[in-house]
């Protein structure tokens, strides 16, 4: 079932226990990952009518021009250091300027251009919809309006602008909404299980990517290939690398931005849900399809009982970066759950 960018260069890495001097890290080469993403033919979207309203505030939101400045301090539940070259929080930053490229793509928001159409019909009037009993097939019609429409998450969405540029969102705004996705989903159905997110299960959800897309841990870390803790030079377990932690030692100038994380042995996350997204899709957007495929295909169970049950979340969103951009080749998205 279905269910790393420039380390920080510091002489001195404090942790919750205490100063660790000078820890020597080795930084590879990362290749190119195919995570065998779906294709979506941009050139193919089409703009359709839209309210003046619409064009005014997309009409007032230009595209940054200069290059972002490397991240070195810690706002976000996903971490800015990574053994790899490429650390998570630079992952997402630039799957964000790929999706400033595409031309129907005017901010992060949940409405880039071939989307609004469908958007009317999933107006939410914000009394719950009951969803008691329903099939995967009648959860998918009263829930979304396709992949890429989900019931008032455009409302939600400007209710809160959670993003202050909505061109380049920090990562903490992109965490934060991410979790209010879900949030708002339970709140539609009217559930009322709390949920919020998790450090530990971030750093679990990367160390699970890091393992399964790298190789950079291989050597130190031994095992049965393919498996749960790795490694993973070969095989189809897209759960390779879900139970792997790395030392404490190893684990220090992680938790260096995670004030008041212990170190820890073994991974926390009760359930774990892989899928692939789309990287040019706005972060306003990008976890609707992969809620869309789940909920579907599978209802509240399997892969979408998290969703409604779990009261803690942490996500990685590894997508494959090429001589420092983001490429076609995907993003994936592993969510821990406990």
């Amino acid at each position: 079932m279905d269910q790393v960018q420039t380390p920080v260069s510091k002489e001195e890495v404090t942790t919750a226990r205490g100063v660790v001097d000078q820890i020597p890290i080795t930084v590879p080469k990362e290749e190119p990952v195919d995570i065998n993403e779906w294709p979506i033919d941009v050139e193919s979207w089409f703009k359709p009518e839209t309210t003046d309203a619409y064009e005014d505030y997309v009409n007032n939101i230009s595209i940054p021009s200069k290059p972002r400045a490397p991240i070195t301090t810690r706002s976000s539940r996903t971490p800015v250091f990574s053994v790899l070259e490429h650390s998570g929080a630079e992952r997402m930053d630039l799957a964000t300027d790929r999706s400033m490229l595409v031309p129907s793509v005017h901010h992060q928001g949940p409405d880039p251009d071939w989307v609004l159409n469908n958007l009317p019909a999933m107006e939410w009037d914000g009394v719950p919809i009951d969803v008691a009993g329903k099939t995967p097939t009648e959860l998918c019609m009263l829930l979304f309006n396709g992949p890429y429409a989900m019931m008032g998450l455009r409302q939600r969405y400007y209710a809160l602008m959670p993003f202050a540029d909505p061109t380049r969102p920090t990562i903490a705004e992109i965490d934060d909404w991410n979790i209010e996705v879900i949030r708002h989903l339970r709140n539609v159905i009217g559930n009322t299980t709390p949920l919020e997110g998790d450090d530990r299960l971030y750093l679990e959800a990367h160390w699970g990517d890091e393992r399964r897309f790298s190789r950079v841990w291989d050597a130190a870390y031994p095992g049965t290939n393919g498996t749960a803790f790795g490694p993973c030079a070969s095989g189809n377990n897209q759960h390779c690398g879900a139970t792997f932690v790395p030392s404490f030692i190893d684990q220090a100038p992680y938790l260096a931005n995670y004030p008041g994380l212990e170190p820890f042995t073994f991974v926390n996350g009760g359930a774990e849900g892989i899928g692939a997204v789309n990287t040019d899709l706005p972060w306003g957007m990008k976890l609707v399809p992969r809620l869309y495929n789940w909920i579907c295909n599978e209802g509240f169970a399997g892969h979408g009982g998290p969703l409604v049950s779990r009261t803690k979340v942490g996500m990685s969103f590894y997508t494959s970066i090429t001589n420092g951009v983001a490429t076609n080749n995907g993003t994936t998205l592993r969510m821990k759950w406990l």
